[in-house]
């Protein structure tokens, strides 16, 4: 059975015991104990001595959830349910009681229980954005999973929390008023002239995630998440008046401001989630580096605050 760990939603360091005193790893938001480089390495199979991203290679989750979506999803998943409300109800369902277990063992090794969707007492919803504020949302979940928990499902449940995570605190960072700076130096150039190719929200979400992301592999697999079929339509945005002619003769489409695009930013964020978590391989393609089971690599809201409010 997996330890007991929190995920803290307020991005709290946490202090975080080892039973070897040789080694006391750093701890990073969001709260996850991470082991630099030179250390002792990670077991993958005891969450105690750290977390790494190699044990998303070393596990296989892609392989892991495609093979859990396939056994799992259509005897525990309602039609209205997305795959991952589904699998965080399966990985922290303890009312298990009333259920039978088949002598053959699942997937993981595991002996399969024989769970219906009336035994996943838990409401957890990672899809939207407002989700950390939410009773039924994505809380900083309590780890203490049943005993059918495999190494596989804590790195599964890890990867969900993050990605969310991640595209929270992009949204948080955005809607700042300090950020205005950075969307408008995107928008505008020296002269005042907006720029023509940034008529959609996709468009300049992904020039600001581009050009004052911290999280390196991680916000190029969102900017490529951006680009997805399964996102709603984006129109593009210009106001009905004439062009603006620069000081130069230079025309440009005259566009939104800063502040009027914030909120279409922010709900192409939530559009995005809402996708990665409804489809299992769009949610498979952007976690595939195992960025996002590497804590030390996603930034902080106010890292991304100060990028946005020094663009120069």
């Amino acid at each position: 059975m997996l330890p007991t760990i929190l995920f803290p939603l307020t991005l709290a360091l946490l202090t975080y015991a080892l039973p070897s005193p040789a080694f006391i790893p750093i701890t990073v938001s969001p709260g996850i104990p991470y082991t630099p480089p030179g250390h002792p390495p990670v077991s993958c199979t005891n969450t105690s001595t750290g977390i790494s991203s190699q044990c998303f290679t070393n596990l296989t989750i892609p392989r892991y959830l495609t093979d859990w979506n396939i056994s799992y999803s259509r005897e525990l998943c309602a039609p209205t349910q997305t795959w991952s409300n589904c699998y965080l109800n399966y990985a922290y369902t303890t009312n298990i009681s009333n259920t039978t277990t088949t002598s053959m063992a699942g997937f993981d090794g595991h002996p399969r229980p024989q769970l219906t969707a009336q035994n996943l007492t838990t409401a957890h919803d990672c899809s939207t954005l407002n989700g950390n504020s939410s009773t039924n949302g994505c809380p900083p979940p309590q780890l203490s999973l049943p005993k059918r928990a495999s190494p596989q499902t804590f790195y599964s449940v890890l990867n969900i929390y993050n990605v969310h995570q991640h595209l929270f605190v992009w949204s948080q960072a955005i809607a700042a008023n300090t950020s205005l700076a950075g969307i408008n130096y995107l928008i505008e150039d020296s002269n005042g002239m907006v720029n023509p190719a940034l008529d959609s929200a996709t468009g300049l979400l992904q020039s600001v995630v581009a050009r004052f992301g911290k999280s390196g592999p991680a916000d190029a697999a969102l900017v490529q998440l951006l680009y997805s079929p399964l996102l709603p339509p984006d129109p593009k945005r210009s106001r009905p008046t004439a062009d603006i002619v620069g000081p130069n003769g230079e025309t440009g489409t005259p566009q939104l401001t800063a502040q009027q695009w914030v909120p279409l930013l922010v709900t192409r964020l939530g559009q995005a989630l809402q996708v990665a978590m409804a489809d299992l391989a769009t949610f498979e393609d952007l976690v595939k580096g195992g960025y996002y089971s590497d804590p030390g690599r996603l930034a902080l809201v106010g890292q991304l605050e100060t990028g946005l409010a020094n663009p120069l």
